[in-house]
C-alpha cells in the first residue's frame, strides 16, 4: 500500500558491543508507519521470522513485549517498548532488553520524522 507523504525512519540499536544506525525512506505518513510498528500482535503478518508477538504487561508508557522468533533456531525474548508522540508528525519507539534465550543486551529506538520536517 502506498501513501502520498514520505516519512523517514531512523533506526539505532545497541546489541552488546555492536552498534548500528541507518535511515530509510518510506512512502507513507509517519503516523501510518507508527501505527504499524506499534501494533505488536500483527508483526507475524509482515515479518516471517516472528512467530508471535504480544504485550505481556503495561506500566504507564512502557509495554513489555514478548517475541517468539524463528531464525535457523527458535528463541524468545522480552523487551520494553516506550512509545512517544513527539508532535508535528514525529514519533519515537524505544526498546530495552528485559530477558530472553539469546541476547544479553539489546537497546535501541526507531525515530520517525516527516521528511519535510
Amino acid at each position: 500500500m502506498l501513501f502520498p507523504i514520505d516519512a523517514i525512519l531512523k533506526l539505532a540499536w545497541d546489541m552488546s558491543m555492536a552498534k548500528a544506525q541507518t535511515s530509510e525512506l518510506f512512502n507513507c505518513t509517519t503516523q501510518q508507519f507508527y501505527s504499524i510498528i506499534t501494533d505488536y500482535s500483527k508483526y507475524p503478518e509482515f515479518l516471517k521470522e516472528v512467530k508471535s508477538c504480544k504485550v505481556t504487561k503495561t506500566e504507564g508508557k512502557k509495554k513489555y513485549v514478548e517475541y517468539h522468533i524463528n531464525l535457523i533456531k527458535e528463541f524468545k525474548y522480552t523487551i520494553t517498548m516506550v512509545e512517544t508522540d513527539e508532535g508535528n508528525g514525529n514519533y519515537k519507539l524505544e526498546w530495552d532488553f528485559v530477558s530472553g534465550d539469546i541476547f544479553k543486551k539489546m537497546k535501541g529506538y526507531w525515530k520517525l520524522e516527516d521528511e519535510k520536517g
